[in-house]
């Protein structure tokens, strides 16, 4: 990739300014040339599309700022059907350094047999343009089906479903960062900062998904899970309510539904997972007359996702699994509603229920303009975001709460 001296000090004045244009000149895998002009205008930089690799960028520790190399871009056209930014080639294993801005789907993974790996990328503003149905199901960061398991180590993510300026009501249901559906054959997510997707950072409905060093914020539902995960080291900071349709098969009107940090219809395990709230959590829906709004819960769980093949599965006793979260050492700090929602709630063991909301906006904003300039990896941008998040929450809980283990 031939890359001008021009992006070079563009990048350089970037780290020590608010914003900075620079051009970009490189060539795509299949041969398209790629070109154009992107702002970097903290903290909503935004790069675009793949470099195929056969391992993640390393990074060897400085005794100063380094900027990592560049990334190739890929922006979406300005017209309604736009299609998908970015689909791995079927023999193409593994993808990184890439951002994808504003398509109907940013990034694909989809009739592809092998297991596929993708590091250190960015996906921006994906949004379907066209009314339902035919724009339904898109606008996801990253979908996945029909393909072999799915590593995913180093996503950031923000805006997936939707973009700034348009009606509250495309902040739906069926837009999420990831969505690894049914015939997807695994999931592991690492290292990854998913922001303010339409609905869920992550919906995953294939066989059980594995996430893991991850920071989730301001999503309408932080995870969801059909098919049972294993969850550790995860911070959940804020979120916001999503647009619910209404349902004319059962009556139910148009409303607001969301604030939720996980929902699980199939077993989930945790392991030092925080949930913490920011002041003013749920109020960032707009005014729509007649619509109600639902804070559904922090943690919500059991029902039935719509099919007798998604419900839970039965003991040796033929009797239906209820007790659907095991939890360790996890903590709910200032979450609007309730802690323990659904048809099978959960028993409250394994987590501290204390505190309040905190506001860190100005130092989580500080740490994703260091990693949308590409001072810091998306893996040091998420430990460092997870550490200000807890270290202000637990200064919110009282001190028997803050040194001890979770009940």
């Amino acid at each position: 990739m031939k890359i001008r001296l021009s992006l070079i000090l563009s990048l350089l004045i970037a780290a020590v300014v608010a914003a900075a244009d620079f051009r970009i000149d490189s060539t795509a895998p299949d041969g398209s040339k790629l070109t154009g002009t992107l702002t970097l205008t903290p903290p909503t930089t935004l790069p675009i599309p793949p470099v195929p690799a056969t391992r993640p960028i390393e990074i060897v520790p400085q005794t100063k700022p380094v900027l990592l190399p560049a990334m190739v871009q890929r922006t979406a056209p300005a017209k309604n059907v736009r299609g998908d930014g970015f689909r791995i080639p079927p023999a193409q294993t593994t993808a990184t350094a890439f951002v994808a801005d504003g398509w109907e789907q940013n990034v694909v993974v989809e009739n592809h047999p092998l297991p596929t790996t993708l590091y250190d990328f960015f996906s921006v503003r994906s949004h379907p343009q066209l009314p339902e149905p035919e724009g339904t199901y898109r606008g996801q960061g990253f979908y996945a089906n029909k393909c072999g398991p799915i590593v995913i180590d180093g996503y950031y993510a923000r805006q997936s479903g939707w973009q700034q300026g348009q009606p509250p009501q495309k902040r739906d249901r069926f837009r999420h960062h990831i969505y690894s559906n049914f015939e997807c054959q695994g999931l592991i997510v690492r290292n990854s900062w998913l922001d303010d997707a339409a609905c869920a950072a992550i919906q995953s409905r294939g066989p059980a998904a594995e996430v893991e060093d991850c920071f989730l914020t301001a999503n309408g539902i932080a995870m969801l899970f059909t098919s049972g995960a294993k969850l550790k080291r995860i911070t959940i900071y804020g979120g916001h309510c999503y647009y619910f349709p209404a349902d004319p098969a059962t009556g139910k009107p148009a409303s607001w539904a969301g604030d939720v940090a996980l929902q699980a219809y199939y077993p989930v395990d945790m392991e030092d997972i925080w949930i913490v709230g920011k002041p003013g959590q749920g109020a960032d829906v707009t005014s729509i007359p007649g619509l109600k709004t639902y804070h559904l819960g922090a943690i919500v769980s059991g029902g039935n996702y719509g099919k007798p093949e998604w419900t839970p599965p039965k003991d040796s006793h033929g009797n239906r699994i209820t007790k659907l979260v095991t939890a360790r050492n996890c903590r709910i700090v200032g979450w609007p509603g309730e802690s323990f929602a659904g048809a099978s709630p959960h028993d409250g063991s394994g987590f501290i229920v204390a505190g309040r909301p905190v506001d860190v906006n100005a130092e989580i904003d500080a740490i994703r303009s260091l990693m949308e300039t590409r001072q810091i990896t998306i893996k040091e941008a998420v430990a460092r975001a997870q550490a200000v998040v807890r270290e202000a929450a637990r200064k919110t809980l009282p001190s028997e709460a803050a040194q001890g283990a979770a009940r």
